[in-house]
């Protein structure tokens, strides 16, 4: 089988975002060896003391040759992909890798970041992207423990509980018994706050912002159903 052009253009873009990654900012760079299917590597951040935290950033990676001098380069996604990314367990960054200049462009693939065109959605990066100048920042506010760890485990049975409890009951007395669920569902949200607060490293703001807006949904729910527990 024929290794092209591009193949090659694709290995070296995607070897020299390991290497600068690891280089520059000092984490660890896992490359994706089996199937792909959109994810090329996996960055597990390193803290100030040189220990693995366990938490985790994906990367699409895209690699090119191109001497001119633009400030900006765009990227088209299809609709599948676009879900993907959004819907992963773990936050997706784009890569763009210019393997004649050196340069490496990084985003995050969020909603903010994409704009929907006729028929696909593109992002668009800059110099302002660069991987010297925001991968630090930008990988420890996204990163997340494997969806395996006991906090984000809780956080999403936490979740489920209130998605059960987003309705006002009719009956007073479920209503009662609902108020101390939801109260207990606040307490615990809040000590799954202050254990990711002593833990910063390990969860990035983007898993404490998840937990904060929880917490603000269940303060919510509180105050309606105990306007309608004190009304009957």
């Amino acid at each position: 089988m024929q290794f092209t052009a591009n193949n090659t253009i694709d290995q070296v873009g995607i070897h020299y975002f390991s290497m600068m990654t690891t280089k520059v900012l000092g984490h660890i760079c896992r490359l994706n060896t089996s199937t792909d299917v959109g994810i090329d590597a996996w960055i597990e951040l390193v803290d100030g003391n040189r220990m693995a935290t366990g938490t985790y950033v994906a990367a699409q990676i895209k690699s090119s040759e191109n001497t001119d001098e633009k400030n900006s380069i765009t990227h088209y996604i299809d609709e599948k992909h676009k879900e993907y990314w959004l819907n992963h367990s773990i936050p997706v960054v784009f890569v763009d890798v210019n393997i004649d200049k050196n340069c490496i462009l990084i985003k995050d693939i969020s909603q903010r970041n994409l704009v929907q065109t006729n028929t696909r959605w593109k992002i668009t990066l800059t110099e302002d992207d660069e991987l010297s100048k925001v991968g630090r920042d930008l990988f420890s506010r996204l990163a997340r423990p494997h969806p395996s760890d006991p906090l984000r485990s809780k956080l999403r049975e936490l979740q489920i509980v209130l998605n059960d409890y987003s309705y006002v009951p009719v009956m007073v007395a479920d209503m009662a018994d609902g108020l101390q669920v939801i109260g207990r569902t606040i307490m615990e949200l809040t000590q799954l706050l202050n254990m990711a607060n002593l833990d910063t490293a390990r969860y990035g703001r983007e898993i404490r912002s998840d937990i904060e807006i929880q917490i603000g949904r269940a303060l919510k729910i509180k105050t309606e159903w105990s306007y309608y527990y004190t009304s009957d």
